[in-house]
């Protein structure tokens, strides 16, 4: 294991939190530190307690690189398995050798999450 500063502090840390888990290499150390509520702070070189989190983003976000005559496609077939398209972003061209295909941002949000069941719009239940 190289032994950089921020291995070395999470080190420290772990001990200073007295926790039991056992790790083999650094990632293991960083995963037991995240699971534990902390992050490193590239800026200011420390670990750090994070705060209460956010609760998960109920959107779906894919990068995708295709053909540009494939998006279309692409793009019916998430709405069939269930998905509503928020947001599409300009297309970016590919760098050579790929110069012919191109990278889009795509934003979506389950169906379930937009139309609700007919049962909870029957007893009024808000999603």
């Amino acid at each position: 294991m190289r032994k950089t500063q921020k291995f070395r502090y999470a080190a420290r840390l772990y001990y200073q939190l007295k926790l039991t888990e056992k790790f083999n290499n650094q990632e293991q150390l960083y995963s037991l530190l995240i699971s534990n509520n902390y992050y490193w702070n590239s800026q200011e070189k420390i670990w750090e307690k994070g705060g209460i989190p956010e609760p998960p983003s109920e959107l779906v976000k894919i990068r995708i690189t295709c053909d540009r005559d494939r998006l279309d496609s692409v793009v019916k077939n998430m709405s069939i398995k269930g998905l509503y398209l928020l947001e599409i972003s300009d297309p970016f061209p590919c760098r050579p050798p790929r110069q012919n295909d191109i990278r889009v941002y795509l934003s979506f949000k389950p169906l379930s999450q937009i139309f609700p069941l007919s049962s909870d719009a029957v007893l009024g239940n808000q999603l």
